[in-house]
């Protein structure tokens, strides 16, 4: 049986849009986009009569905090800085992904409904473009697909993780009555 090789997937363009204004695009501007680390909750248990410590993994995520950086500055980004009552933002990083194995072009979509709570300008100097460093916060919901196949969604208010379609708070979920 021949060994499948996974795609080489190279990145060739990106875009940030807020969606409540979908139709504003930053492909021109922005110059670095962080998708959030996934971590899951430990905790240390250290048996009485063990011989050693051992860490469990939980079946929570840590905070997700994705980050982007845009050149120049964007007033429509400053505008929703902050924490307004009743506000989670959704954005939108959209890639378009190579696949170097196959000479395709696919999108990779991250949607992520949050806060904007951290705004950090690098030092600038004349001429330069001035870096504006943007995290998001609170984040509530988190999903992440290429090329339409969903590789991790997360939902706090449904009390939802899957990754690579497979839920891993679906047990807990039935086990509490809420699923």
């Amino acid at each position: 049986m021949p060994i499948r090789k996974q795609p080489l997937y190279v990145l060739v363009g990106v875009d940030v849009r807020r969606g409540t204004n979908d139709s504003t695009s930053r492909a021109n501007t922005v110059s670095k986009l962080a998708l959030p680390e996934l971590k899951f909750k430990t905790t240390n248990f250290a048996p009485g009569g063990g011989i050693g410590e051992r860490s469990i993994v939980l079946p929570q995520l840590e905070p997700i905090m994705p980050k982007f950086e845009l050149k120049g500055f964007d007033d429509e980004i400053m505008a929703s800085l902050g924490f307004m009552p009743g506000i989670n933002d959704i954005w939108t990083f959209a890639g378009a992904l190579v696949d170097k194995r196959a000479g395709t072009t696919v999108p990779a979509r991250a949607v992520i409904k949050g806060v904007i709570a951290t705004f950090t300008p690098d030092e600038s100097e004349i001429g330069g473009l001035l870096g504006c460093n943007y995290e998001i916060q609170e984040v509530v919901h988190y999903e992440f697909s290429i090329d339409g196949k969903e590789h991790c969604y997360v939902d706090l208010d449904e009390s939802e993780i899957r990754i690579g379609g497979v839920s891993r708070s679906g047990d807990v979920n039935r086990a509490l009555g809420i699923a």
